[in-house]
């Protein structure tokens, strides 16, 4: 019997140091939430943040996503607030400016320390060239132009990774929908071994490109057009996981030459994904903390 009481004791400190953890975080009532700073001020695309705020938001997502702008990032950007930090598209170098070098050395911190971190198109080309948190690295442009790949629609296929991985994500019906893609990265599928720090570690390609150009750039289908290379990246960087992607699942395909592009649908397979980048990056990054999990 005393052996069954202590039993029931210990469980019951255990349950409540979790539920301390989570209220002091999260908010008492709300203890599985991740909350999410989204990244909203000068470089990012105003209808990226608002399809992106309003996908991460669907009912049911586990996620509470806020806007945040440069200033909320180089004072408030910790794990006492925030489980991670998301950036949506627009301009990764105008991005990096607004952040300054507070704003930067913030996002650095808090990654290192254990915060998820996930940036789509702009915020992936942010994490690469201007934070150096991601091993990943664009591969070379074709040339149009204007060297640039242009806007359109895309495919992803999912790697046994990203399968296993991606919670949530239905590999096969993924891989048959158009994701809007508008002239991000299109990463090689393996890590930068010049990147390789003893901060960075556990490299994975999550998804690679399913169409044979990325999207239908102008008349060209030579190497580097896109099809079979990285998609959607991720590694270690310090205790924190770091999640690129190229295209933008948080929008509806574009509807060109209208390109109308509200949030994707509640339900489907693309909103499943922008949902699935900020699970995987915050649960794999707990699973190194060794703090609880969300999931």
């Amino acid at each position: 019997m005393r052996h069954g009481l202590g039993l029931v004791l210990l469980l019951a400190i255990l349950l409540s140091s979790h539920a301390l953890y989570t209220a002091s975080k999260h908010g008492a009532g709300t203890p599985t939430l991740i909350k999410v700073a989204l990244y909203a001020d000068t470089g990012a695309s105003v209808r990226g943040v608002a399809d992106t705020l309003a996908v991460l938001n669907y009912p049911h997502s586990g996620i509470h996503a806020v806007k945040v702008n440069a200033t909320d990032i180089q004072r408030n950007l910790s794990m006492r607030y925030y489980d991670a930090v998301y950036f949506a598209g627009g301009g990764g170098t105008k991005m990096s400016k607004t952040l300054g070098e507070r704003g930067r050395e913030a996002v650095v911190r808090f990654v290192a320390t254990g915060g998820a971190y996930v940036g789509v198109c702009a915020g992936a080309f942010l994490a690469m060239e201007h934070l150096n948190i991601s091993v990943f690295d664009d591969v070379s442009y074709p040339y149009n132009g204007d060297h640039k790949r242009g806007d359109g629609n895309t495919t992803v296929v999912l790697t046994q990774d990203g399968e296993h991985g991606l919670a949530g994500v239905k590999a096969a019906r993924l891989r048959h929908q158009f994701i809007f893609y508008a002239n991000g990265p299109v990463m090689a599928n393996s890590a930068n071994i010049s990147k390789m720090t003893p901060e960075t570690a556990d490299p994975v390609v999550l998804a690679t490109f399913g169409t044979t150009s990325v999207p239908a750039e102008a008349n060209y289908t030579g190497p580097n057009a896109g099809g079979g290379e990285a998609a959607i990246v991720s590694n270690l960087f310090g205790r924190g996981r770091v999640l690129v992607s190229g295209p933008h699942p948080e929008a509806s395909p574009m509807d060109f030459p209208h390109e109308h592009a509200p949030p994707s649908k509640p339900g489907t397979e693309p909103a499943f994904l922008v949902q699935s980048f900020v699970q995987y990056a915050v649960h794999m990054s707990r699973s190194i903390t060794g703090q609880p999990k969300s999931l």
